[in-house]
């Protein structure tokens, strides 16, 4: 069987230099953040076109990168775009409070709790694409810790993967992974005892946008 989605493998140097003289060189930059309890990072607001070209140099390179959106400044064209100095790890928070390509290719650790804080400013909802056991993903784990709670889910999104990827990814991916679903999370202090689940993601998607 076919792994469509690679491994995580380290950031080549030659991209992270290249990433790096983007950042120093650009104008785009709008405020230098100090990060709590980390003093070898920074973190910068920046336009939505710098964050656009940095994000699409790691996205090759992250867990499951290649079946994220390929980056478009359009895409955050209505959001507060941040990135560390390096370049090698951001997110952005759109108007309406969706997280947003909340990534990292930095080789150590704590960036997420540092930026915990400025996530909580701006940040209310966001989606995630999952598959398997929801209470075994570590990625869900990422975001709790972040101070997400799960309140809607999709039972099924083969069929919308198959408008984008075909029938035959989409059949082997299944195999290989387990059904695909979005998770569907709000910035909460509150434990959510009931899950909205949802046949349809369109309107799952519109549940949480009320």
């Amino acid at each position: 069987m076919k792994n469509y989605w690679h491994k995580r493998i380290n950031i080549p140097k030659y991209i992270a230099k290249k990433i790096n003289t983007i950042i120093s060189e650009s104008k785009e930059i709008i405020e230098t953040l100090t990060l709590e309890n980390n003093n070898k990072i920074c973190l910068l607001e920046v336009e939505p076109s710098l964050f656009s070209k940095v994000f699409a140099q790691n996205r090759k390179y992250l867990y499951h990168g290649d079946y994220t959106s390929p980056a478009d400044v359009n895409d955050y064209a209505n959001c507060r775009c941040f990135l560390t100095n390096n370049g090698l790890a951001g997110f952005a928070v759109s108007n309406d409070g969706w997280l947003t390509s909340l990534f990292s290719n930095l080789n150590c650790k704590g960036f997420l709790q540092s930026v915990k804080k400025v996530i909580n400013q701006y940040a209310t909802k966001l989606e995630c694409f999952c598959t398997g056991n929801l209470s075994e993903s570590k990625l869900i784990k990422l975001y709790e810790d972040l101070g997400f709670q799960i309140c809607a889910k999709t039972k099924d999104d083969r069929n919308d993967m198959i408008e984008y990827y075909g029938d035959e990814f989409v059949r082997n991916f299944t195999q290989y992974y387990g059904v695909p679903y979005h998770v569907f999370m709000i910035a909460s202090n509150k434990k959510i005892r009931q899950i909205k689940i949802f046949d349809n993601y369109y309107v799952a998607h519109e549940y949480i946008k009320k």
